[in-house]
């Protein structure tokens, strides 16, 4: 597969990529529990108004939802292949998006089809960990954009590879990796993302290639701090409801259909409990490992299956509980580790796991492939060799 510098006005260069564990330390901290129950309960039915809206637009999409590229035999989970490339890939690395409402302006990694014949393309949104750049995933990246997805990658505002770059960087390895985690803003994050969606065509625009994304087929993944802002993104709650968190700051994402949470969290969490997964209705894939577990986190490699344990059982849950598998090692071996563990020796394997299932989960719900549903359900997943996967549906 050739990388192709298709795009315009773009410049390119490579960053180190550090993916770390961020959590809602911070984010809870930021804003105490309401003293005013009408408010709590004035937010709490606003919350459930928010989550109608996002099952009456997915409910809209599936039912006018055109297939990209369906796999030879619609329908037969034996004909699909999550590895069967379809394009040469385009790359923009530094894209910067203007937004009104916040300086500087959102820095994007973009991947796409080099040609146009399949235009408009669904696109993926992917979100990195705490600290993390927009270089993160970049197999998974390439892959979903050589299979005909515009992928999206946003440098959140806690990168330190973005502050380097801006003269601003904060970064001090000898005081640890707390300073990441009180970056981590998750608000700032979800505005990311509702800017992108927002303006599609503006993305297009600035590669030099307008019509270029079909707005009506988005999905989206993240890793680490980059799962738990894909799982606000998919509807998740907090418990008790915070004035911050709802009045159209954190609220779902509808536009998005499927959802690929990459190491996420569960209820170690503060303001996370058992039914703040209860209005994720949407499609949503889980990945996680048996060795997934940091420093400076409570969570456990039971509390990271919980965003598919407390989802509703509609047939469009999954969940890959992946043996070995720490939290560096779903997208392979090759990349700078702040957190310095030892890959897994099967860690080529751990990789190919995530980035088929990412990929079959967009093809399955972004673009309505039937095929990669069937593959999905299944666990055709199963059959790849290198390890042991426990698979789980609902």
């Amino acid at each position: 597969m050739i990388t192709r510098s298709r795009f315009h006005n773009v410049r390119f260069c490579g960053s180190s990529t550090f993916l770390l564990i961020a959590w809602l330390t911070g984010l809870v901290a930021c804003s105490g529990p309401s003293d005013n129950a009408a408010e709590l309960e004035a937010a709490s039915e606003e919350e459930q108004a928010a989550a109608d809206n996002v099952e009456t637009a997915h409910a809209g999409r599936e039912q006018n939802g055109r297939s990209a590229a369906p796999s030879e035999d619609p329908g037969s989970a034996e004909s699909y292949d999550p590895a069967r490339l379809r394009y040469e890939v385009a790359e923009a690395r530094e894209l910067e998006l203007p937004d009104i409402a916040r300086d500087p302006k959102l820095l994007l990694t973009v991947r796409a089809p080099e040609s146009d014949d399949g235009a408009p393309y669904p696109m993926v949104i992917f979100s990195h960990g705490g600290g993390g750049s927009g270089d993160a995933f970049e197999n998974l990246s390439r892959r979903l954009a050589a299979r005909g997805y515009v992928v999206v990658h946003p440098w959140h505002a806690d990168s330190i590879e973005l502050a380097r770059r801006r003269g601003a960087s904060w970064f001090d390895e000898s005081r640890g990796i707390e300073q990441v985690m009180n970056r981590v803003d998750l608000i700032d994050r979800i505005t990311d993302v509702q800017l992108i969606v927002r303006e599609t065509e503006a993305i297009a625009d600035l590669l030099g290639r307008p019509g270029l994304i079909d707005a009506a087929r988005l999905g989206m993944a993240g890793h680490s701090a980059g799962a738990m802002t894909t799982q606000f993104a998919a509807g998740v709650r907090l418990f008790p409801p915070r004035s911050r968190f709802t009045h159209g700051l954190v609220q779902p994402v509808p536009e998005i259909s499927a959802f690929a949470i990459i190491s996420g969290q569960g209820t170690t969490r503060p303001a996370l409990n058992e039914d703040s997964w209860q209005h994720c209705h949407r499609p949503m894939l889980v990945i996680t490992g048996s060795a997934d577990q940091v420093p400076f986190s409570d969570e456990t490699t039971e509390s990271r299956r919980h965003p598919f344990e407390f989802a509703p059982a509609d047939g469009t849950k999954y969940l890959a509980f992946i043996d070995g598998a720490t939290h560096d090692a779903y997208q392979g071996g090759g990349f700078d580790r702040l957190w310095g563990d030892t890959p897994p020796e099967n860690v080529d394997w751990i990789e190919r796991i995530t980035t088929s299932l990412t990929v079959a989960m967009m093809d399955a719900y972004v673009a309505n492939d039937e095929a990669a549903r069937a593959w999905l359900n299944q666990g055709q997943v199963r059959d790849i060799p290198g390890g042991e996967l426990e698979w789980e549906t609902k």
